[in-house]
This record gives C-alpha cells, sequence and structure tokens, in this order.
C-alpha cells in the first residue's frame, strides 16, 4: 500500500490498534515508521496531551518483560507493526 502524507492509518501489533494521521519524511526508511516518545501520553489529572497523538506503549502486549532492557528497565523501542490506510 502506498502511504501519502497526511493520509489516516492504523497501525497494529500484537499488543494494541492505533489510529493515526502520517507524515511521510525522508528521514525515515519507508521500511520503518517513527513515533514521538511521548505524544498523546496523559494521566488523570494531567491531561495536557490528551487527544494530541498517540503513545507507542499502547502497541506493545501487556506482558512486555522480552521488550525489557534487563540493565537499565526501559523498554526496547523496536516492534514489529503493520501498517495500513484506515
Amino acid at each position: 500500500e502506498n502511504i501519502k502524507d497526511g493520509d489516516t492509518v492504523w497501525i497494529e501489533s500484537p499488543g494494541g490498534k492505533i489510529k493515526a494521521r502520517a507524515k511521510v519524511s525522508q528521514a525515515v526508511h519507508p521500511e520503518v515508521i517513527g513515533i514521538g516518545g511521548t505524544f498523546g501520553h496523559w494521566a488523570h489529572g494531567v491531561p495536557v496531551a490528551l487527544g494530541k497523538g498517540i503513545h507507542f506503549n499502547s502497541l506493545f502486549p501487556e506482558d512486555s518483560a522480552e521488550f525489557m532492557d534487563r540493565l537499565s528497565g526501559a523498554l526496547d523501542c523496536c516492534l514489529k507493526v503493520k501498517i495500513y490506510k484506515a
């Protein structure tokens, strides 16, 4: 599928599915997607980013131990996903 700038797309993984707007860039390989680290992240009482983007953690399975760096405890942000037009 040829995804163009501004297209609405679904990003799907074993952990979840999110709808997003595509921004095509020469800085990102055609077989890769990049998601800003905290866009769309919010918490009750601090809804500053609510409705303003997506958060990549919602694509990880609930048990994310296999994606965890055992030294730092950080999630490895590499996950195989399927992307297609909405």
